[in-house]
């Protein structure tokens, strides 16, 4: 029990009989070396975890402040590439300034099985992580791909 949180990426690859042949996608699922029941015209989406956080309580209430009217009911969370450029400039000033305006600009928030309330090494291990995750992700898409990805952030606790 406690906060954990996702970030997925989904990308649209249905294929429309309009499709020109070089521009279709191809989707193949096997398990064990076998085809799945999966069938791969009728796929829409791939989805895939882009990141997995445990309690890093500050990064959610960032997300729930700024990119969910402040609702924070576990519910899907859309986010942009913007959206993610602006969560890792956040992150790259934080780690800039060596935590110390952590606290004003994404503090640590309380909650039920939310983890620790203070800026300590966990804070800086996942600000890190993040940083990497984020800087990654954005690095990897371009201008074409951008119309075809987008991200939620999905928390539980």
């Amino acid at each position: 029990m406690g906060l954990d949180m996702n970030l997925y990426k989904e990308t649209y690859v249905k294929n429309w009989s309009f499709t020109p042949k070089e521009d279709e996608h191809h989707v193949n699922v096997t398990r064990g070396g076998y085809a799945t029941k999966i069938r791969p015209e009728r796929v829409a989406y791939v989805k895939e975890e882009i990141a997995y956080w445990r309690k890093f309580n500050a990064l959610h209430g960032y997300i729930i402040e700024n990119f969910a009217n402040q609702i924070d009911n576990c519910q899907d969370v859309h986010l942009t590439k913007d959206d993610l450029i602006t969560i890792l400039n956040m992150l790259i000033e934080i780690r800039d300034a060596n935590y110390t305006c952590a606290d004003e600009v994404m503090p640590p928030v309380a909650g039920f099985f939310f983890g620790s309330n203070e800026v300590d090494e966990f804070y800086i291990q996942d600000v890190e992580r993040t940083i990497d995750i984020l800087q990654n992700e954005i690095d990897d898409l371009d201008e074409e791909s951008d119309v075809w990805v987008r991200y939620i952030y999905l928390a539980s606790w």
